[in-house]
Parts: C-alpha cells; sequence; structure tokens
C-alpha cells in the first residue's frame, strides 16, 4: 500500500478560509469600481463634450492662423489638420482622465472626427455670422459623446 502525504486538516481549512476570504474581497472591489464608473455618468459625458469641443475648436483655430500663411486654402487646410489633429490628441487625453473607456477610444475618435467634419461644413456655410461657427464646435463634442456612449451595437463596454 502506498501512503500519500496529506496536508493537516489545520493546514486545508486556513488554505480554504484565505481563498475565500481573497474571493470577497475580490468581489468587494469590483462592487466598488462598478459604483465608482457608474456615478457621475452624465458628468464624465459633460466634461468629455466640453474639452473635446474646446480642443477641436482650439486646433482649427491654430491651424487657420498658421496655414494663413499660405494663403485663402492654406487656411481652410490649415483649419482641417489642426482641428483633426487635435481632436484626436484630445480623445486620447479623454481617456488618460477616464471620460472614455479604453474600449471606446476608437469609437470615440471617429465620432469627434464625424463631428469635426459637419462642424466644419456648417461652419463654411455660415462664415457671413459669427454664431454658425461658432456653434458648430458643439458638433465635434456630440460626435464624441456619441461616439463613445454608441458604438457598434455588439459593444460591450457602454459606461463613459
Amino acid at each position: 500500500m502506498v501512503a500519500i502525504a496529506t496536508e493537516p486538516l489545520e493546514v486545508q481549512l486556513q488554505r480554504r478560509a484565505t481563498a475565500r476570504l481573497l474571493e470577497s474581497r475580490l468581489q468587494l472591489n469590483a462592487a466598488l469600481y462598478d459604483t465608482r464608473v457608474l456615478a457621475g455618468t452624465s458628468m464624465r459625458r459633460f466634461w468629455l463634450f466640453a474639452l473635446i469641443s474646446a480642443l477641436g475648436g482650439f486646433g482649427a483655430f491654430l491651424g487657420s492662423i498658421l496655414g494663413n500663411a499660405a494663403g485663402k486654402t492654406g487656411l481652410f487646410v490649415g483649419a482641417l489638420l489642426g482641428g483633426a489633429i487635435a481632436v484626436a490628441l484630445g480623445v486620447r487625453l479623454a481617456a488618460r482622465l477616464a471620460l472614455v473607456p479604453r474600449t471606446r477610444i476608437a469609437h470615440a475618435t471617429l465620432g469627434a472626427l464625424g463631428g469635426f467634419a459637419l462642424a466644419a461644413l456648417v461652419a463654411l456655410n455660415t462664415l457671413s455670422s459669427p454664431v454658425g461657427p461658432v456653434l458648430s464646435v458643439a458638433l465635434i463634442g456630440l460626435g464624441a459623446v456619441f461616439g463613445a456612449v454608441r458604438g457598434p451595437s455588439g459593444a460591450s463596454n457602454r459606461v463613459v
């Protein structure tokens, strides 16, 4: 007969208790994390909207100033490139600030770039009035929020 070396009953019970404690701590941490993510969702969306709108408008402004040296066409191209770069970098910054989940960066970027394209169209068609170009900047932030929240239908992380 072969003797099987087993641990004393005390050691087995202690290991089970430690495993249960660790599991309950992990569940508690997950519950706290979920609560923190869900709390303030509307504020996160507001700050995402504000950040991307401001950065997109500022990037277009700086790009148009730099592009103005190349003439009227350079002004428009500079505004488009400056705004697009600022929007893409702004979504990355928003992800670092936990305004966009890491799984939604691409969606938020595409939404913000789509909003920027619409804002550029609105701004070009309302150049005679100062109100149109200024209000069109809101489309950039709306696109970012829509992209971060909506995304494709199969996306799993909808919290922003």
